[in-house]
This record gives C-alpha cells, structure tokens and sequence, in this order.
C-alpha cells in the first residue's frame, strides 16, 4: 500500500516507499488477495510514531519506521507490526549514522513529512537485488479508482479523515511557528503542499458523500461521478 507517487516519503528510497499488507505470496494468491482487498479497504491517512530503525534478515537490511492509521478503530485489513520501508540495504548492516542521517532527511520536511494518505495498492515481485522489484499487478489505479473513499467508507468515516488532514495542516502550522517565531509564509506552505491537497481532496471526497447520501435518500441515481459509473440503490 503506497502514498501518492509525488509524496516526499519516496525520495528517501531506491523502492517506492510503502507498508506491506502481505509477503512471501505466490502470484495467484496474491492477485486473489489483492481484489479481495480492493473491495474492502480504503484510502486511510497514516503518521509516522516513534524513530526510524534497522530489521535484518541475513544479509539483507531494511530501514523501516512504525505507523498509525489516523482513524480509529483500527481497521480490520491492518497489518500487525504496521510500518514503512524507507531504505534497503545488502552486505553490512546500516551504521548508527546512517540510520541517524536517513531519519534526519525524512524529517527534514517538518511536521508534513510525518504524515502521508496510503491511497494506492500493487503487488510487487522482489525477485533478485531490490532495484529490479517492479509492480506485476494493481487493479487500475488501485484505490484512487475503484477504491475511493467516496465509494467505500460512511459519511462519519469521511468526515473523520476530513478532520485529520485539516489537523495535520494545523499541527504543522504549530509546529513552525513554534520553531521560527512566526507564521509560515505562501512559499513556506508550498513545502508541504501534500497536506493541503490531502485536506482538499477529503473535503471533496466528504462533500461529494453527503451528496451521494442525499440522493440516495430521494432514490435519484447518479451517473456518473469521479469518472466512475455508480448506481445508488
């Protein structure tokens, strides 16, 4: 499950940043699990908790920092030891400085780097070094398509993720203030432009549920909407 392509969290690894639902699959099972999962699960908004820190198995190492989905209760789908891979490594362990220095650029986008929406899902085959793992399967684009929280999730749901993009845009505007003096500038704000699309698409995503819910209230049926047909019944 990723964020979106243009987050910053995927400047910091030579793989698309992303929290593993599942691994060590066969293709059929996998491809079976993932149209189970489109079905079920939901762009969700995430934060990162605690420090970055190392996992090894042999002589493969892995950067990896822990998350926690914004909305409660916990959804069904999430992964026991949720987190985000943000570097991968083979020979020699990463040194506490390089650890040091991964979390330091992570970091150094302020209060909006530690908060992404996972919006998007595919089945990666990691076959031989981690440079040539490529996407082998995601149905469409995944759940900025057929998963839309529009389409998937309760108005409360929706309202709730409308709220937390709005309060990280808040904690970060905190956050600088605090640490500067003042109010961040218009030039300021554009680093962490991702959260206020976040807010605007939540916004959008929210209103466009209150709709829905109103029509289907009247028994009219939408067309279309976000480019996808529906049919409200």
């Amino acid at each position: 499950m990723l964020p979106e392509a243009s987050h910053p969290w995927n400047e910091y690894t030579p793989v698309p940043a992303h929290m593993s639902l599942a691994i060590f699959l066969e293709k059929d099972v996998a491809v079976s699990l993932l149209k189970q999962l489109v079905s079920r699960v939901q762009s969700t908004y995430v934060t990162l908790t605690g420090e970055l820190f190392e996992t090894c198995e042999g002589e493969f190492s892995a950067l990896e920092w822990a998350i926690q989905p914004s909305t409660q209760p916990t959804p069904s789908w999430w992964p026991k030891g949720a987190h985000i891979s943000f570097g991968y490594k083979y020979g020699s362990p990463y040194t506490p400085e390089e650890v040091r220095t991964a979390q330091d650029r992570i970091q150094g986008g302020g209060a909006g780097t530690a908060t992404a929406r996972l919006c998007r899902l595919e089945i990666r085959k990691c076959k031989g070094h981690f440079s040539r793992w490529h996407c082998d399967h995601a149905p469409h684009t995944a759940l900025e398509a057929a998963g839309r929280p529009e389409f998937t999730a309760g108005i409360a749901s929706l309202k709730s993720e409308r709220q937390s993009s709005k309060s990280a845009i808040k904690e970060w505007i905190e956050n600088f203030t605090e640490q500067n003096g003042r109010g961040p500038n218009v030039d300021e704000k554009a680093s962490v432009n991702h959260l206020y699309t976040a807010f605007k698409d939540a916004s959008e995503a929210y209103d466009k549920g209150v709709a829905l819910s109103k029509m289907k209230k009247l028994k009219v049926t939408p067309l279309i909407a976000v480019g996808q047909s529906i049919e409200v019944t």
